[in-house]
């Protein structure tokens, strides 16, 4: 009997772990459009690290200049959905 409490619990670890793991994908979904879309722009300009003072990178500039736009509008503002489009955002 042991043996099969023991499988019994690993089936309640198991099914916890992918109950976490499904709350948490949940409640980052529940995230407005526009602060995915924000934190794809951040993270974008992260990986693309520091800005080279000798070189403009038009790409770079136009990242920063869609997040100025992107923090002056209200949530439901077309530009959202806009750049939600152009940088993929879900």
């Amino acid at each position: 009997m042991g043996h099969l409490a023991d499988s019994g619990l690993a089936a309640v670890r198991v099914v916890g772990v992918i109950l976490v793991g499904a709350t948490r994908q949940a409640s980052s979904m529940s995230n407005s459009l526009k602060e995915r879309v924000r934190a794809k722009l951040l993270r974008q300009l992260g990986e693309d690290g520091p800005l080279d003072s000798e070189q403009d990178d038009p790409r770079q500039i136009s990242v920063e200049s869609d997040l100025d736009a992107l923090d002056s509008v209200a949530d439901d503002d077309p530009l959202v959905e806009e750049l939600a489009a152009r940088y993929l955002v879900f």
